[in-house]
C-alpha cells in the first residue's frame, strides 16, 4: 500500500471555516509485523509531519488549526518504504472563525503546546467539557516559579481567543520575587516559525498603592511596544507581532517596569509552529468535465494508477478514453 486517505466532510455554508484537527497514533503491532513503521502524514497536498514512534505501546497525537476552503478535508498517510502507515483516530472540532487569526488559507498552525501554567503536573489535562472547543491544556510547573490561584471564574475580554476559565484560574510569578519571569523552550528545527499566544488575568485584589505592570519580549528582541497591566479576573491576550524563527533556544521574558511594585505573572500560553500551505486544493468546480464529449458513466478505477498527467489534444484525449471504455466492455 502506497497511500491511504481519510476524507472528512465538513458541513458548512461559510466561505471558510476554522477547525481543530487531531490525529491519534498507537502502533500496537496492528499489522502483525512487529516492526515500527515510519511514514508521512499529509493534510491535502502538504506534508504535515513524519510519524516515527519510539515503541509499540507509545500513544501520540498530531494537532493542527486549519482553515477549510471547501466542504471536505483530506488527511493522507504516505508510505515511505519503512512500514505500512496507520492511524488510530481522527477528531475534527469546529472553532469560532474569530479564533486564531494567524491561521488562514495560506498557512495552518501546528500545535507545539497549550500549557496550563502553574497547575500541578500531577493534575489531569484540561479539555472538554471545561474547554468547549476540546483543546488539550497540559499542566506545567517550573522550579523558578511560584504558583497561586483563585476560585472565582475569569471572564473573557477578547472573543477572538477563548482560553477556558479553568486554566486562567492559576498563575505564576518569579520564585524569588525578582523583576523578571522567564519561559524557555528548545527546538531542533532552526527553520521552524513560532506563533505564541499569552494569556493574563489578575487574581489578586490590588490595594490603592499596588501596581502590576510588566514588559514582554520573546525571541531575538521581539518586544511589545506597551507594558501589560492584567485586569482583575478578566483575560487579556497578547500574541507575537511576527513569527519567531532562526533560533534553537527561545525565551519569553516578562519584566517588571519601574512603575510597578509587583512582579509579573503568566496564566497560560499557547505555542504553534506555522505550516505553509503552498498547494491550493482543487475546487469542485475546477475538476475535469468531459460531459460535452458525450462520455457517460463512472471513471474507470484503473485511471488511479496513472503516474503523471500530460497535456493532450482534447479530441485525441476523448477518443482515447472512448477506446478504453470499448476495450473494458469487450
Amino acid at each position: 500500500m502506497k497511500t491511504a486517505t481519510v476524507t472528512t466532510w465538513v458541513p458548512s455554508t461559510r466561505a471558510t471555516s476554522t477547525y481543530l484537527i487531531r490525529a491519534y497514533f498507537i502502533y500496537g503491532d496492528c499489522d502483525g509485523e512487529n516492526s515500527l513503521p515510519e511514514f508521512n502524514l499529509y493534510i491535502g497536498a502538504t506534508r504535515w509531519e513524519t510519524l516515527s514512534l519510539p515503541n509499540a505501546t507509545f500513544s501520540s497525537y498530531e494537532e493542527t488549526i486549519f482553515v477549510a476552503t471547501m466542504n471536505f478535508i483530506s488527511i493522507c498517510l504516505v508510505n515511505t518504504g519503512s512500514g505500512i502507515p496507520f492511524i488510530s483516530g481522527l477528531e475534527l472540532r469546529p472553532l469560532s472563525n474569530s479564533m486564531y487569526g494567524a491561521a488562514n488559507e495560506s498557512q495552518s498552525l501546528l500545535t507545539w503546546g497549550t500549557f496550563d501554567i502553574g497547575r500541578s503536573i500531577y493534575k489531569v489535562n484540561i479539555r472538554y467539557p471545561e474547554d468547549p472547543f476540546d483543546l488539550i491544556w497540559q499542566p506545567t510547573e517550573d522550579a523558578s516559579w511560584i504558583s497561586f490561584g483563585a476560585s472565582q471564574n475569569v471572564t473573557i475580554k477578547d472573543k477572538a481567543i477563548e482560553p477556558p476559565t479553568t486554566v486562567m484560574m492559576t498563575t505564576v510569578r518569579p520564585a524569588n520575587n525578582s523583576d523578571a519571569l522567564y519561559l524557555n523552550w528548545t527546538t531542533r528545527d532552526f527553520s521552524a516559525q513560532f506563533h505564541v499566544y499569552m494569556h493574563f488575568a489578575e487574581l489578586e485584589l490590588l490595594g490603592p498603592n499596588m501596581k502590576r505592570e510588566f514588559a514582554i519580549c520573546c525571541g531575538n528582541n521581539s518586544c511589545y511596544s506597551s507594558p501589560i497591566r492584567p485586569e482583575y479576573f478578566v483575560t487579556t491576550t497578547i500574541q507575537t507581532p511576527q513569527p519567531l524563527s532562526g533560533q534553537q533556544n527561545y525565551t519569553c521574558s516578562f519584566t517588571k517596569t519601574p512603575n510597578s511594585n509587583l512582579p509579573p505573572i503568566l496564566n497560560t500560553i499557547e505555542m504553534f509552529t506555522i505550516l505553509q500551505l503552498p498547494e491550493t486544493p482543487t475546487r469542485e468546480e475546477d475538476g475535469m468535465n468531459l460531459s460535452s464529449a458525450g462520455l457517460k458513466g463512472k471513471i474507470d478505477a484503473s485511471l488511479a494508477n496513472l503516474k503523471s498527467i500530460q497535456s493532450f489534444d482534447p479530441v485525441n484525449l476523448v477518443d482515447n478514453l472512448k477506446e478504453i471504455q470499448t476495450e473494458k466492455r469487450t
